[in-house]
């Protein structure tokens, strides 16, 4: 069914229509037409309101860190319920880590990723894991993974321990241009804490996690940059140094990018003043001060991009004493949000869809496309002022370990069109 989106706001630079408030008109994958006043029998409108804040639509979102547990761990996430949660969240794409069961370290594993999410609603891109099976030692097949669909190569929520991986991963993938990518954490530093070491930690009476123990892997890994050559990506940082490190290491003109949560860009480590497990995420929420780097690194250019880190759990391995809890945020559809609320003061919606599609895309070469007549396109709608309040039952994904639900957010997606089909985020409840 053709979909006319009445009177959106356009964000995309590339476009000639960047910037204006007109009508699309979209069927079988393609802008139709764009214009104002289009008539379209039959088709299904998206229209809304002004006193709501505009309708904007931007080309589709990439969300670049994101466990769908499949296969092997489907009671938290499948690839079915993973796409359907990342299209609420506004992404129409999404890079799926390699710590699976089995964990996607060959051409195999690949191609069961590929096959099972061709007829899913969105795209679904698989990382190839550094190692093989994921234990940090022999490296993978890494160009036999490039073909069979990786993106790039990262060990997902472990980090890249051995440096002497690192350094072959980084020189093994420049004859094609690949992007090697880490979670920077010194686990022996780290230990078993799951919390910010800080006045928090010492309240809670937890052991806690120092942002040197993340600091020092950025160290390493820039200056192994330096000595190789090749791209890198940390996919997640959240110390105020480590955020330092990374300026000076683009200034330098490194090839190196940087992600960060957007819970990581809401929250400090204030949240875990009630044990709230919900809040037991890795890397840690951090001090005022580590949040506020963050959106500063954001804002300038040091930070390139926003993720979602959506780790779903199930209520088991979160109604635990705190020690006990599983880490992670179920986050794909609440990211938006978390990100609107967190800078919407300080950030427009350019730089939000610079954030969530372009410096995404271009990071794992996957063109976003342009808004024009005759395009193929996958296209995100949003509003980034209007309200509503997410509950249980709303969620698209298997889990619900979520410490946003039934709070009043703001920024909402209203759809997604991605792959020839409009997919409405009918569950939202506005306020």
């Amino acid at each position: 069914m053709a979909l006319l989106a009445r009177s959106a706001l356009i964000v995309d630079p590339a476009s000639p229509y960047h910037g204006q408030t007109i009508d699309l008109l979209l069927d079988q994958g393609k802008v139709q037409q764009i214009g104002s006043n289009i008539q379209a029998a039959g088709a299904e409108v998206l229209e809304f309101p002004d006193q709501n804040g505009p309708l904007c639509a931007s080309n589709g979102w990439l969300d670049t860190f994101a466990h769908f547990c499949d296969p092997g761990k489907e009671h938290r996430e499948d690839l079915a319920s993973g796409a359907d949660a990342a299209a609420a969240g506004g992404f129409t794409g999404v890079v799926v880590v390699p710590n699976t069961d089995p964990v996607l370290h060959s051409k195999a594993e690949l191609e069961y990723i590929r096959s099972r999410s061709a007829s899913l609603p969105i795209h679904i891109y698989p990382y190839g894991a550094v190692s093989r099976h994921n234990k940090g030692y022999d490296i993978a097949e890494l160009y036999d993974m490039r073909e069979a669909g990786a993106v790039a190569f990262t060990e997902g929520n472990r980090p890249l321990k051995h440096a002497g991986l690192m350094l072959h991963a980084l020189r093994y993938v420049q004859p094609f241009n690949g992007l090697v990518v880490n979670l920077p954490l010194e686990m022996d530093m780290a230990g078993k804490a799951g919390v910010h070491e800080g006045t928090m930690a010492i309240r809670l009476g937890l052991p806690g996690i120092p942002g040197m123990a993340e600091a020092l892997m950025v160290q390493r890994d820039l200056q192994l940059l330096e000595y190789t050559g090749g791209r890198l990506h940390f996919a997640l940082i959240s110390s105020h140094r480590s955020v330092d490190l990374i300026r000076e290491a683009k200034a330098k003109g490194q090839e190196v990018t940087a992600g960060v949560a957007a819970y990581q860009l809401l929250y400090d480590d204030l949240a875990l003043g009630e044990f709230d497990t919900h809040f037991k995420v890795m890397p840690p929420l951090r001090a005022a001060r580590d949040r506020e780097a963050l959106i500063s690194g954001l804002l300038d250019g040091t930070i390139d991009l926003v993720c979602s880190n959506h780790m779903p759990q199930h209520d088991d391995e979160k109604r635990l004493e705190f020690e006990y809890a599983s880490y992670g945020i179920n986050g794909l559809e609440t990211t938006f949000s978390a990100l609107c609320m967190a800078l919407g003061k300080r950030a427009g919606v350019e730089q939000m869809v610079q954030w969530l599609c372009t410096a995404p895309r271009t990071l794992m070469d996957l063109s976003p496309g342009t808004i024009q007549e005759g395009a193929t396109v996958d296209l995100t709608f949003f509003r980034p002022q209007a309200q509503w309040t997410p509950q249980p039952a709303d969620l698209r994904s298997r889990s619900r370990n979520n410490p946003m639900l039934g709070q009043l957010l703001t920024g909402t997606v209203e759809g997604v069109y991605a792959r020839g089909r409009f997919i409405r985020h009918a569950q939202a409840v506005h306020a």
